[in-house]
């Protein structure tokens, strides 16, 4: 039987590619190196010890020096942090880094960091650094009338035993906002609860407004009276007050106030949680893990969120449930109100939310959808090739303690060097750029995938169904740059003209979301780079010099990736290179006399090698033909998902639209494209006004 294909084509979602060509579209700046479990590598790139650096192996083992030519296709851009200045917005302003010779200065660290990401995604090595990635992500349920979430009230007491439960609980709406103006109508009053004894002092602010968030979580004594005309009555909190501060022989029901704010703009009620009766649920380890995990996600949300304005223009509260300045609580605490989502057959709590219509975890972390043999190394043992190449720290334990010691690595950069005299590019008072996005993983759609070769998930496929068992992710994230632009592209300019500069800040861009430079490196300027290796072995050595002889672009340096800065290509100065195999140097001991370093096409042979050998491995093959497409760019600039061919600042309406539900069914529902497909542009989608 003929072996399978190595390298699959992507299915191309056809929706997308005609909802492009009618509303127009741009690539994502970021797309993903497929990662495939670490099986059948080529020979010396599977896991193993470190060769030790007191000893040489005649036969398989290189040293010398490796000179690099590193060219800027597109600007380079080195802040200075250290001489960045602030103004009260916390808008920064950052020079060029240059060093004494005032020339561009390019840290080795940084060098040898692309070095290491594209050597880790074409030797298939295992990743550096996986860190933050263990707890379950969640995601925001739809509010659809559709899909009104089946859940309990439910207050988390002692159990007496030194454990805690949930005390199922009914909620009662507590009338405390006025409802949101009309548009042409005048604002409407409506009849709120009111807060009596000590309980009318304490919400009390200074400004003699009512602040009810001072009784959440407070055991109340409240009355109830009825709203609505007949027969579509339903009960309402009318007053309350502290259950301590209740007259003699006060007879009203008790229950517990819950405040989250003012957070939606058609917010009217808060809740009030009154015990229902009924076998308490116990608190399990697990429970405390999925409350952990939602909070964690709105905490992750809103450093990039901030709260709207309602209909008047006042701008809404965050909830209370929301955390950005201390610690996400790690569980839950006695006295906290929640809501569950239980199994309709056997009434497992299955979900823990802090709201009605809350985040929802997913099935299972980004780190247990990551094959084992791709974690990062906790063991010398277990050492991948960038691993033994570049070097290795041990991650921590749970004591925070590391459990070995590290490995130093086997080359080091002696020298980076600029070769071009006119290589700046200044801006007077500077140039603003447009605000870089931090990673979203929540976004199931663009970092999940359907299956562990990381194929994108469907169109239209529910948000449950990321993140979930039998799933994976996406890969290594790499970065696109466009290799065709017009000449002015790199030149400040109206953004409104028909060459749109994606890097440039747009008009609705907040200034603390954004920063200005002074300058940078311009397209043209060329590096040079020595690296001293130090007795690699052969296998390990052929995948660096491939690198350094592949077209296009290999590497990405400086800051504004995502933006198409710092593209670079990458090419072995052979006349400078002096690169010998251990069984010369051991000639050279014997003999005193010095080698002369091994000819170009013998070094060639290593690269060639590497390539027949990794084009027949199911689990290199796939990952050197998206490095290569990766390094070749894409002929347009790309830019974050948007609603307009214009650029904007607020991506996220871009997410809203593409997960909103039409008719209990995702609209549209896109996935990132696979970095192989040819089309890799994402629609505009308008804001829905319905």
């Amino acid at each position: 039987m003929a072996h399978p294909p190595l390298i699959v084509p992507p299915a191309v979602d056809q929706v997308r590619v005609k909802e492009t060509e009618r509303r127009g579209g741009a690539p994502n700046p970021y797309t993903f190196i497929p990662t495939s479990p670490r099986t059948g590598l080529p020979e010396g790139l599977g896991d193993g010890p470190p060769p030790s650096h007191g000893l040489i192996d005649p036969a398989t083992q290189w040293s010398g020096w490796l000179v690099l030519r590193l060219v800027t296709r597109t600007p380079l851009l080195l802040p200075d942090a250290e001489a960045a200045t602030a103004d009260p917005d916390k808008h920064a302003t950052y020079p060029v880094r240059v060093g004494p010779d005032g020339l561009p200065l390019l840290h080795g660290a940084s060098v040898k960091g692309a070095l290491r990401s594209a050597y880790e995604a074409v030797t298939g090595s295992r990743y550096g650094v996986f860190r933050g990635h263990e707890r379950a992500l969640a995601y925001r349920r739809p509010a659809s009338r559709g899909d009104r979430p089946d859940v309990t009230p439910a207050r988390v007491e002692s159990d007496g035993k030194a454990g805690l439960r949930f005390r199922l609980c009914k909620a009662l709406p507590v009338p405390l906002y006025d409802p949101p103006p009309r548009q042409g109508h005048a604002p409407q009053t409506r009849r709120k609860a009111r807060a009596v004894g000590a309980a009318e002092i304490q919400i009390k602010n200074g400004d003699k407004t009512p602040n009810w968030g001072a009784l959440h979580g407070e055991e109340v004594i409240f009355t109830i009276r009825q709203t609505g005309r007949p027969p579509r009555t339903r009960p309402v909190v009318d007053t309350v007050r502290l259950a301590d501060d209740a007259a003699a022989g006060d007879r009203g029901r008790r229950g517990w106030l819950s405040v989250t704010g003012r957070s939606i703009e058609r917010k009217i009620s808060e809740r009030l949680f009154v015990p229902a009766g009924g076998a308490a649920i116990p608190v399990e380890e697990h429970h405390h893990a999925q409350w952990r995990a939602v909070l964690a996600s709105y905490h992750d949300a809103a450093e990039y969120n901030e709260p709207g304005l309602d209909g008047a223009g006042q701008r809404l509260e965050r909830p209370r449930h929301v955390i950005l300045d201390g610690q996400v609580p790690e569980r839950l605490g006695e006295g906290d109100l929640v809501y569950l989502e239980r199994d309709h057959d056997t009434g497992a709590v299955t979900a823990i939310l802090p709201v009605y219509i809350g985040r929802l975890p997913y099935q299972m972390a980004p780190a247990e959808l990551l094959d084992e043999s791709l974690h990062p190394a906790t063991d010398p043992s277990e050492l991948s090739p960038a691993d033994r190449l570049f070097g290795w720290v041990p991650p921590e334990s749970a004591t925070g303690r590391a459990p070995a010691s590290g490995y130093r690595g086997r080359f080091r950069i002696t020298s980076v060097y600029c070769e071009t005299s006119d290589w700046r590019t200044d801006f007077g008072n500077g140039v603003t750029l447009a605000p870089l996005g931090s990673p979203k993983p929540t976004q199931s759609r663009f970092y999940a995938a359907s299956d562990p070769a990381g194929s994108p998930a469907r169109r239209g496929t529910a948000k449950e169904e990321g993140y979930r068992e039998g799933g994976g992710l996406r890969g290594r994230k790499a970065y696109w740059y466009p290799s065709a632009v017009p000449g002015e592209y790199w030149t400040p300019g109206n953004t409104e003209a028909d060459v749109i500069r994606e890097w440039q800040q747009p008009p609705d861009a907040k200034r603390s979301q954004t920063s200005t430079h002074l300058g940078w490196v311009r397209e043209g300027t060329e590096f040079t780079i020595r690296l001293f290796i130090d007795a690699v072995p052969r296998a390990e050595l052929a995948p660096l010099i491939w690198l350094g002889i592949q077209d296009g672009c290999s590497l990405r340096l400086g800051a504004g990736k995502p933006l198409g800065f710092g593209a670079v290509t990458v090419n072995v100065d052979w006349d400078a290179t002096e690169l010998r195999s251990q069984e010369a140097l051991r000639g050279c001991w014997l003999g005193l006399r010095r080698p002369d370093p091994s000819p170009r096409e013998q070094v060639e042979v290593l690269a060639a090698e590497f390539e027949r050998q990794a084009m027949s491995s199911p689990a290199l093959a796939p990952a050197i033909t998206a490095f290569r497409k990766i390094a070749m760019g894409l002929p347009a600039p790309a830019c974050y998902p948007r609603t307009q061919r214009e650029p904007e600042a607020e991506t996220y309406h871009w997410f809203v639209e593409n997960d909103r539900i039409k008719s209990r069914r995702v609209r549209y529902g896109f996935a990132l494209p696979h970095v192989l497909e040819e089309n890799q542009d994402m629609p505009f989608l308008p804001r829905d006004t319905d």
